[in-house]
């Protein structure tokens, strides 16, 4: 792993890293098609947990899926797994899966407090039931 300095390099390496020249879906230059065999061990990994039912990584695999697509989604789901498996192999840490309700936690506690930004914004007040 000393090949790489951090783990951006490293996802670079693997192709799993967003362009640099990417903006929604359009992008400024042209992709090279070349793949690498580490990449594609990522990808595949990603694609099988996308369907995962008891993963925090399925979960935000689907809801990016649902905004821009399969294909970005497994490419998003692959570089966190590269990330993850970089700094274990570096760093030694090791990565507890939080589990699906946790992420689901976490995803309501961000809408609750953008509802309550917008409440405030829009001069009205939120009544709890």
């Amino acid at each position: 792993m000393s090949a790489w300095a951090t783990e951006k390099h490293f996802t670079s390496w693997l192709r799993v890293a967003p362009m640099k020249a990417s903006s929604g879906k359009m992008s400024k230059r042209i992709v090279m098609k070349r793949q690498n065999k580490a990449g594609q061990l990522f990808r595949s990994l990603a694609q099988g947990i996308l369907t995962s039912k008891h993963l925090a990584l399925g979960v935000f695999g689907r809801n990016i899926r649902a905004r821009r697509g399969s294909s970005v989604a497994i490419k998003a789901i692959a570089r966190k797994i590269a990330c993850y498996y970089y700094r274990v192999m570096t760093k030694g840490e090791a990565f507890v899966a939080q589990g699906t309700a946790a992420y689901e936690q976490h995803l309501q506690e961000r809408k609750k407090k953008y509802l309550e930004k917008m409440a405030i914004k829009l001069n009205m007040q939120l009544v709890p039931v």
